[in-house]
């Protein structure tokens, strides 16, 4: 422990934390003046070197948390919608309804798309998705993370309907897809759907949840959803894709 402080001290890395995470300044500087008598050196003295490497290391591991309430919680009252998932024997697509991002706790699809459907555990008028994924660095197959990917909403109920159908010019313009549905939909019914998001999962970037927004469309129209559906149309490279997480945010309707 003394040895990790000396050096964070040495560095200069105490004392730039403390100025970067003020909220928490007497827990970082307390342990340097109890352990140490090594005076802290002023922040001016701290090479660009030095600076640039604790900015990367607060973006890994002090990004914060998603403010935002995640709907697509199992322990919320979220599940999976089967007849919307892709059907793989040895993995369970629940696990992308948990917080629990071990490595390896992924659902793992052996191929380069996929998708899994979502029941929400109320109606709500999204806003946001996220995606959770491990560090590339930890991965022992990086290009298994998902990369291009397709929120869907299932449209339910009449005034969803009614919305659908009078503004569906406004809903298919300005996305790449050009299907109405995902490759798998409900078997037998003529269910109605919505391009909610289309993304990509960046592995380069720092921040391992990424955000996205829902179509403005969707949301200035006021349509509410109670499934939605994920669909990866294509990962890093990698002949599998592990999921790790979806979040879907909103507003309860």
């Amino acid at each position: 422990m003394c040895i990790i402080l000396y050096l964070l001290a040495r560095d200069g890395w105490l004392i730039l934390l403390a100025a970067r995470l003020s909220p928490l300044t007497p827990l970082i500087t307390a342990p340097s003046q109890w352990y140490l008598p090594v005076p802290l050196p002023p922040t001016h003295t701290l090479s660009p070197q030095v600076q640039s490497s604790i900015d990367e290391y607060l973006a890994r591991h002090f990004r914060g948390p998603v403010l935002l309430r995640d709907f697509a919680l199992s322990t919320d009252g979220a599940i999976i919608s089967r007849e919307l998932t892709s059907s793989h024997r040895d993995t369970d697509p629940s696990v992308v309804l948990s917080d629990d991002n071990r490595i390896g706790n992924c659902w793992y699809i052996p191929s380069s798309h996929g998708q899994v459907g979502i029941a929400l555990p109320t109606f709500i008028r999204p806003t946001n998705v996220s995606i959770d994924h491990i560090p590339v660095e930890v991965a022992a197959e990086p290009g298994q993370a998902p990369r291009r990917m397709i929120l869907w909403g299932v449209v339910d109920g009449e005034q969803n309907t009614a919305l659908y159908h009078q503004f569906s010019e406004e809903l298919q313009a300005n996305v790449s897809v050009r299907r109405m549905a995902p490759p798998l939909v409900f078997e037998g019914e003529a269910e109605l759907f919505v391009v909610l998001s289309e993304f990509e999962y960046n592995i380069s970037r720092l921040a391992l949840v990424q955000t996205f927004p829902v179509r403005p469309v969707v949301q200035q129209l006021d349509f509410d959803f109670g499934q939605v559906v994920l669909e990866i149309s294509e990962n890093w490279g990698a002949e599998g894709t592990c999921l790790y997480r979806v979040r879907i945010h909103g507003e309860r309707a």
